[in-house]
């Protein structure tokens, strides 16, 4: 989920080729059959490993002049965050290359 100013894009190891596009104030399900995600930041990739078959939620919140701040939430702030700040979603991404 995004909050407060549109982050443009996240660039993944999983599709190089393209990105993952972020809207203000909207939640994206980003769905993959991998164990890990590899972001770029700066052009360096940082990888993030997941459980299988577990759900994880993430909020992103940014201001002006900053960088992104992501922070991982249980699934009940997630939706009663969503809820209260009238989120608009899910918008779908699939990643389906298998990287790492």
């Amino acid at each position: 989920m995004s909050g407060g100013l549109s982050i443009p894009e996240i660039k993944t190891t999983l599709d190089e080729g393209g990105s993952v596009i972020l809207k203000s104030r909207t939640w994206h399900l980003i769905q993959t059959t991998a164990d890990s995600i590899g972001f770029f930041v700066d052009s360096k990739p940082y990888y993030l490993h997941f459980e299988p078959v577990k759900q994880y939620y993430f909020i992103v919140q940014t201001s002006y002049g900053s960088r992104p701040v992501v922070t991982e939430k249980s699934e009940r702030e997630f939706i009663l965050t969503a809820t209260i700040e009238s989120i608009k979603g899910p918008e779908i991404h699939i990643l389906n290359k298998i990287n790492n």
